[in-house]
């Protein structure tokens, strides 16, 4: 994480460095601060659909689930043929 940290300060506009820095923070259990960089990434790239699924899995661990259903939702916009994407919709509901 700190090496992304390192990262983020030198060029906090690449989208990749804020989704792998939310991978890491994951990882680490640390779902509060995922989101909050998964979010950055699709701040600057909205149509990510790996940040979407994987803001959905830390929304998920949050049991914030209505916010994993829209990011769910939002991935399958981008890849309807997903069925990663959809099996996680329908295991929200």
């Amino acid at each position: 994480v700190v090496s992304y940290e390192k990262a983020l300060r030198l060029k906090s506009d690449d989208p990749n460095y804020w989704y792998m820095h939310g991978q890491a923070l994951r990882q680490m259990k640390q779902f509060e601060k995922a989101v909050a960089s998964y979010d950055k990434t699709l701040e600057l790239k909205p149509d990510d659909y790996d940040a979407w699924m994987k803001r959905g899995l830390a929304l998920l661990e949050l049991e914030k689930f209505q916010e994993a259903i829209i990011s769910y939702s939002r991935a399958i916009q981008l890849k309807p043929d997903s069925y990663e994407a959809w099996f996680c919709h329908g295991f929200m509901h």
